[in-house]
C-alpha cells in the first residue's frame, strides 16, 4: 500500500499560488478594491498589460485577475463577490496582518507563521482581559490601545488590532462597564472575524484551483501507484495522480474547499495549536474554538487514516500466517515541513511496523528543517533507529527538478 501525504509545498510545486504570502497579496488588492478612493488605481493595475503587471499580481492566473476585476466592479455574477467583500471589510485580523507585513518588510511569511501570529494575539488578548478583570477595571480605565505599553514597544503592529478592539467595546458598552462583562464579547469579536477570514481564504483558494492545466511533478509520477492520500491542504490537486478517487481513500485532515461558497459556514480548519499545559487544557476553555483540535471535531473533518493502519495490520497478520512473510507499506511525504504542530497525525502515520517513509526535500535548507522537525515529532532515538537502519525505514530523497533533468541531458555536449 502506498500512502501520499501532502502539505502546502505540494501545490506550490505544481505552480499553484497557495502560499500565505500570495493569499495576503490577493487580499491586499481586494481590500483596495473596496476603497472608493482607490478605484481608479485598482482599475489601472488590473487592466494593465500582463507583461507590465507588478510581481504581486503577475503571480496570479487570468481567472484570478478576472475575479478581482469583477470584484472591483461589484459584479453580481456570483455570490462569492459580495461574500468576500463582507469577509474582508473592516476585518480586524486582516488589518492586523497588513500591519504585520509592514513590520516584516520583504521577509516572506508562511502559513505556519500566520497560525503562530494568531496564537500570539489570542494569548496576549487573554492576558489583557484577565489583567483587567483582576483589577476590576472599567472601560474608561483601559488603555486606548488595549494592550500594555511594554507589549506595544515589542510588537508595534498590535496597535491597529488593539484600537479595533477598543472601538468595538466603546460602541457596545458604556464607559463605566467592567471588563468581566466584556470578556465574552471580545472573544466573540475575534472569533467572528476569524470565521470571516477563513471563508475569505477558502474563496481565494478556490480561485487558485480554477485553471486549464496543471503540470505533473516527476517525483509523484514515479510512484508506481497511490492507494491513499492524507492531505493537510484544503485543495484537491492530488486527484490528478489517482486512478481510484474513492472518498474512503482520501483524508482531508483540515477539511476542503466547497464547490459552492455561499455563506460563512466554511468547513476548513484555520486555527491554532494548543498552547496551554496539560493542567490547564481542560479548565481554561474560553478560547477553545480557535484551536485546531476543536475545529476538526466541530467541522467533522476526515480522520479515516486512523483505520488504514489497522486494516493493513489485519491483512498483514493473515498474509504472514499464510506465507510466512509480511506486507510492507510506503509513506510518501511531499511538500510538508513535518512541523510538530501536526505531531499527532504524523506519528500515527510514520511509526508503523513494516512501513517505509520517503520524505522529499527541495534543497539542503529544507532537508535540515525537516530533520529538526522530525526530531520533535518522533524523537532522536526513534529517528536514528529508522533512518540509520539497514535497510532504513525513513529515507530522505531530493526532489527531481526540471533544471537538473535538462542539465543531465546536456552533459554529453558540454565539452564538445
Amino acid at each position: 500500500m502506498n500512502i501520499l501525504v501532502v502539505g502546502n509545498g505540494f501545490d506550490l510545486a505544481h505552480g499553484i499560488p497557495t502560499s500565505y504570502q500570495s493569499c495576503l497579496d490577493f487580499f491586499s488588492m481586494a481590500y483596495q478594491c473596496i476603497d472608493e478612493n482607490k478605484y481608479e488605481y485598482c482599475r489601472s493595475m488590473l487592466w494593465r498589460d500582463p507583461i507590465r503587471l507588478p510581481p504581486n499580481l503577475k503571480q496570479f492566473s487570468e481567472y484570478q485577475i478576472k475575479f478581482l476585476k469583477n470584484f472591483l466592479n461589484n459584479s453580481t455574477e456570483s455570490l462569492e463577490y459580495p461574500l468576500l467583500r463582507k469577509c474582508i471589510q473592516d476585518n480586524l485580523w486582516l488589518v492586523h496582518f497588513f500591519s504585520w507585513q509592514e513590520v516584516k518588510g520583504n521577509e516572506r511569511q508562511q502559513w505556519i507563521d500566520f497560525e503562530a501570529e494568531i496564537s500570539h494575539v489570542v494569548q496576549l488578548a487573554d492576558q489583557a482581559i484577565k489583567r483587567s478583570c483582576e483589577n476590576s477595571l472599567t472601560l474608561n480605565q483601559l488603555d486606548m490601545n488595549f494592550f500594555k505599553d511594554q507589549e506595544l514597544k515589542r510588537f508595534p503592529h498590535y496597535i491597529a488590532i488593539g484600537k479595533k478592539i477598543m472601538a468595538f467595546l466603546h460602541k457596545r458598552f458604556p464607559r463605566t462597564e467592567i471588563m468581566d462583562h466584556m470578556y465574552s464579547s471580545i472573544i466573540e469579536l475575534l472569533f467572528n472575524d476569524l470565521k470571516k477570514l477563513t471563508t475569505a481564504v477558502e474563496i481565494y483558494l478556490k480561485t487558485c484551483t480554477i485553471r486549464e492545466e496543471i503540470n505533473k511533478v516527476t517525483d509523484i509520477e514515479n510512484i508506481e501507484s497511490i492507494d491513499k492520500v492524507v492531505s493537510f491542504n484544503y485543495t484537491s490537486t492530488f486527484l490528478i495522480y489517482l486512478k481510484d478517487q474513492n472518498p474512503e481513500n482520501i483524508c482531508h485532515i483540515h477539511g476542503k474547499i466547497r464547490n459552492n461558497i455561499l455563506d460563512l459556514h466554511s468547513q476548513i480548519v484555520l486555527g491554532i495549536d494548543e498552547y496551554l499545559d496539560e493542567k490547564h487544557q481542560n479548565t481554561e476553555i474560553n478560547w477553545a474554538m480557535f484551536k485546531k483540535y476543536f475545529q476538526r471535531i466541530f467541522k467533522h473533518t476526515d480522520f479515516q487514516y486512523v483505520n488504514w493502519g489497522n486494516s493493513l495490520e489485519s491483512s498483514q497478520n493473515q498474509f504472514q500466517k499464510d506465507s510466512g512473510s509480511s506486507i510492507s507499506s510506503n509513506l510518501y511525504v511531499f511538500g510538508h515541513s513535518l512541523d510538530p504542530t501536526d505531531r499527532d497525525v504524523l506519528r500515527e502515520l510514520i511509526q508503523k511496523d513494516n512501513r517505509t517513509t520517503i520524505i522529499f526535500y527541495r534543497d539542503e535548507e529544507q532537508l535540515s528543517g525537516e530533520i529538526k522537525n522530525l526530531i520533535q515529532v518522533i524523537g532522536v532515538k526513534e529517528l536514528n533507529a529508522r533512518a540509520r537502519s539497514i535497510p532504513p525505514s525513513i529515507i530522505f530523497r531530493q526532489q527531481i527538478s526540471v533544471e537538473v533533468e535538462i542539465h543531465d541531458l546536456l552533459k554529453p555536449f558540454l565539452f564538445l
